[in-house]
């Protein structure tokens, strides 16, 4: 799927920390050259790309789906095999604000739109240098992505051991 997990919402869903995305990490560490695969001299770096979330990838106000001390586990160790196997990995979190308009969702299914054209209050030029960038990162999958990132840089200088028991 070209670094993608299986459809989160597939009929069953597949959320990020399935076993069933695991492939994508085994042929990163069984088919690449230092993380990259090789075809005909043309390279691609072997790359995953999940959602902190666990069933969409960019619904506003959910707390990150890899909740459990299990699914945790699951993440430092994906992480660490990728980065031994010179892959690399791409989370997707929501954001809790939309930098252009600086508004704050009001439910779930709330999306920001770009309003720049249409808003007077906004310096055009912030819509030229952030590129209409949607906001501020959620804040509880800030702190997600720092504990995960810090189990992981544990394991690399062995203050952790590498979670085990978490191999699909």
């Amino acid at each position: 799927t070209g670094g993608h997990p299986n459809p989160l919402r597939a009929d069953p869903p597949t959320p990020p920390y399935s076993c069933t995305n695991e492939p994508m990490l085994d042929s990163i560490e069984n088919q690449t050259l230092s993380g990259y695969f090789d075809v005909g001299g043309k390279k691609s770096l072997g790359h995953m790309f999940l959602p902190t979330n666990k069933d969409s990838w960019n619904r506003l106000l959910q707390l990150p789906g890899w909740d459990s001390q299990l699914r945790q586990d699951r993440a430092v160790e994906w992480m660490y095999r990728l980065k031994q196997s010179g892959g690399a990995i791409t989370w997707n979190s929501p954001m809790a604000t939309n930098n252009i308009n600086n508004r704050v969702p009001v439910s779930a299914d709330y999306k920001p739109t770009n309003t720049c054209a249409q808003d007077q209050e906004v310096d055009p030029a912030s819509c030229v240098a952030d590129g209409g960038a949607w906001g501020i990162i959620e804040e509880t999958h800030i702190e997600w992505l720092q504990n995960i990132t810090g189990r992981l840089n544990d394991v690399l200088t062995d203050a952790e051991s590498l979670p085990e028991g978490n191999n699909c």
